[in-house]
């Protein structure tokens, strides 16, 4: 085939719009680039550019849609005398909206449907949104040469409401939203769709996935529910409430979508399939991000035995009390609220013994290193978690760099600083601009998790946690003591109480990211948005400012989300028993891992020499405790954004150990610092000394984790550097197929 041949072959399948042109445009821009020099290429991608940007109206002369055909659009015919055949085709076109253009009048109905919509102001609003859902179902390459979103510029949702065609509007705007370039155009369109969704099952008084199909073109009902109503337009439904409720609505979707478009019901079974591990990763992240305040009850109910049992038994050898008489909660509260002074005054000697238990039993649920609240908050909180959650949109986008661990002075942003003209000046102050927003925007995380999201002692005098043993704890305490015929009543009596005085702490943590990091932290950001508008050569300026847009949301949202960390809820792990496969469970702590971490794209390969095997909730947030500590260790080690990871998992059914082996590369440059650092860690693992150890801040993670399986039942954790490698092996205990809270 000729040049020419070749060209006209491509240029004939995107003006007859026949299936997949949108590849034939792909290729006739690459014949214009590839002879560039050539004046028929020169006007081709003229041609090109006016058929991507819909840019028409630029165009004095609209017959240049027709490459000088001499088939002229309808807003063109009166120059036809009235029997020309053409001006025949064209008002049967307009006026009957049954009609089809033969084979050989294909350009011209592509031509005549972009005039068409150019002079949508001269027709109906329902006309206009018929054409369009009409040529929608045909498929992307039907549509995307057409003006849609010209078409609808001037209509307001008060317009949208009078359409009487519901399913054809939504349509409409779906391809409007589809076509828009703008991102801030998009969202509004994306909210004026998620209104008028919410008006009309609000008024139907039922949910996408019960909407009846009678009167209904099957292709459109299948276009609504398929890419309508989706997880992005339909969260704003009454009827819907949580991110659970749209997933499930989703799976409902497709079930739907099975029974009307049964050619495709495969591939609706790989999106239930799909949207089912989504639901189940959305449950896994309620799970996990609220147990994220957590103490290990069952290790603080023996420690309680063991080590209080003896001034237990004394202190009711002193006060002698008689245990049988019933105790009134609500009476002893009111008997409080009703003393003016409030003070703790401490009399007898059984209330100074009560005294010096509470401080025991308050400073070993806060601060114990095995099982104590801080112990968690360092684990689940402040070790990245926290950081990664709030900076990883930044990252993502290359809006932020890191410091150098040699020069302690952070890197250059050189993607943005590529961005501007070749003005040393200007490179210069956007350079210190971007140093100083990274230093600013790290130092205030930084302080967060180091100064505030710790328990308040001498040495961390800013810390939000703490229980106070004032007058209302120490009655509440000394009635529940009181009734407590055994050490062991006593520790479930008090464990409720515990919590219900760090509920004061949770909120204060919740008040400081909402009040205090968040608004400062906009302020850096709306810093970073003045220096790269000021900076920026007009090229690239929109594009960054978008991402930057994006990332703002995006660091918003993280920090509110970080926010309800802050919340006790251990019944989320007693509600049901959802369990997991070993591939679910991984996946599911993978991902969730890597959103605190969202930089790091690994390629995880598994291989996993189990079947039959469920996990349960509680098993499904120590793997994510590990995996991320794991995760995080592989991201610094191996330098690298994309390494290759591989995870064989294997079941010892005798000790019920969960075995893995981990391997993954290193970067060449791995210094001796790093190695130095491992050694320690391995020596410290060795030495048994991890209860003391594990109190380290801005480590590695891997004591915290040895401390919670190394000989423990039997559990291990080892890893070594081997062949530019850093291979892992560690062994758990876990019970299968059962609840284990």
């Amino acid at each position: 085939m000729s040049l020419l041949e070749e060209i006209c072959f491509y240029l004939n399948s995107v003006l007859t719009r026949k299936t997949d042109n949108d590849i034939s445009l792909g290729k006739l821009l690459k014949i214009c680039t590839n002879l560039s020099g050539l004046s028929i290429t020169k006007d081709l991608s003229t041609f090109i550019a006016i058929l991507n940007s819909h840019d028409y109206l630029n165009k004095k002369n609209l017959i240049s849609l027709s490459l000088n055909s001499p088939l002229y659009g309808f807003e063109e015919s009166i120059y036809f005398s009235k029997c020309n055949p053409n001006t025949n085709l064209l008002s049967n076109f307009i006026n009957d909206p049954n009609f089809y253009f033969d084979k050989n009048h294909k350009q011209l109905e592509t031509i005549s449907l972009i005039k068409k919509l150019l002079q949508s102001n001269i027709s109906s609003i329902e006309k206009t949104i018929e054409l369009i859902s009409n040529e929608a179902i045909k498929g992307y390459s039907y549509t995307y040469i057409l003006p849609i979103s010209y078409s609808l510029k001037d209509y307001t949702i008060i317009d949208y409401r009078k359409v009487n065609n519901k399913i054809n509007l939504f349509i409409a705007l779906h391809e409007h939203y589809s076509a828009t370039k703008s991102e801030k155009e998009q969202r509004k369109i994306a909210t004026l769709l998620k209104t008028l969704l919410r008006e009309f099952f609000s008024e139907l008084k039922i949910n996408p996935s019960q909407l009846n199909k009678d009167g209904v073109e099957n292709e459109k009902f299948i276009y609504f529910l398929k890419y309508v109503c989706s997880e992005n337009f339909i969260d704003q439904l009454k009827s819907i409430t949580s991110t659970k409720q749209v997933l499930e609505e989703r799976i409902n979707i497709y079930l739907t979508l099975k029974e009307v478009d049964e050619k495709n019901k495969s591939k609706y079974d790989d999106e239930i399939q799909h949207t089912a591990f989504k639901l189940d990763a959305e449950e896994g992240q309620q799970i996990v991000d609220k147990t994220r305040i957590y103490v290990d009850e069952e290790h603080f109910k023996k420690w309680m035995r063991t080590e209080l049992s003896e001034l237990f038994h004394r202190y009711k050898d002193i006060k002698k009390v008689n245990i049988e008489l019933p105790i009134d909660i609500d009476s002893i509260v009111e008997s409080i609220k009703e003393k003016t002074d409030k003070v703790l005054q401490l009399t007898t000697e059984d209330e100074v013994l009560l005294y010096n238990i509470l401080k025991i039993i308050k400073n070993e649920f806060l601060t114990n290193p095995s099982f104590g609240l801080d112990f968690y908050l360092s684990q689940r909180i402040r070790h990245q978690s926290f950081v990664g959650l709030i900076r990883g949109p930044l990252e993502h986008k290359n809006l932020i760099t890191i410091k150098d661990s040699i020069s302690n002075k952070y890197e250059k942003n050189e993607y943005l600083l590529s961005k501007i003209d070749n003005k040393l000046n200007s490179s210069k102050k956007l350079n210190i601009a971007l140093m100083g927003f990274s230093e600013k925007f790290d130092n205030i995380l930084i302080s967060a998790k180091d100064d505030y999201f710790q328990i308040l002692s001498p040495e961390k005098p800013k810390g939000l946690f703490k229980i106070d043993i004032d007058l209302t704890f120490f009655e509440i305490s000394k009635m529940l003591i009181n009734e407590s015929k055994t050490i062991n009543e006593f520790t479930d009596y008090i464990l409720p109480l515990l919590w219900n005085f760090t509920e004061h702490s949770l909120k204060n943590a919740r008040h400081f990211i909402i009040n205090y990091l968040k608004p400062n932290i906009e302020n850096y950001l709306n810093e970073l948005n003045f220096s790269l508008k000021k900076y920026l050569d007009n090229e690239h300026k929109n594009n960054i400012l978008i991402k930057l847009s994006s990332a703002t949301t995006e660091v918003k949202n993280a920090l509110i989300i970080s926010s309800n960390w802050f919340s006790h809820d251990i019944d989320i792990l007693n509600d049901g028993y959802k369990t997991y496969n070993i591939k679910e469970a991984f996946d599911i702590a993978t991902s969730l891992s890597l959103k605190c971490l969202k930089a790091f794209e690994p390629d995880i390969e598994y291989k996993i020499n189990i079947e039959n095997f469920k996990l349960s909730s509680f098993s499904l947030i120590f793997i994510h405790d590990f995996m991320f500590v794991i995760l995080d260790n592989i991201y610094k080690y191996s330098g690298k954004r994309k390494p290759k990871i591989y995870i064989e998992i294997n079941f010892d059914t005798e000790k019920k150990l969960l075995l893995l082996k981990i391997t993954s590369p290193i970067k060449s440059e791995f210094n001796d610092y790093h190695i130095k650092n491992i050694n320690k860690i391995k020596n410290t693992i060795k030495n048994g000394d991890l209860t003391s150890k594990n109190k380290t801040e801005n480590g590695s993670g891997l004591l915290k984790l040895a401390s919670k399986i190394h000989n423990k039942d039997g559990g291990f954790l080892s890893f070594n550097i081997l062949d530019n490698s850093f291979i892992l092996d560690a062994a758990f205990y876990v019970k299968p197929n059962i609840m284990e809270v």
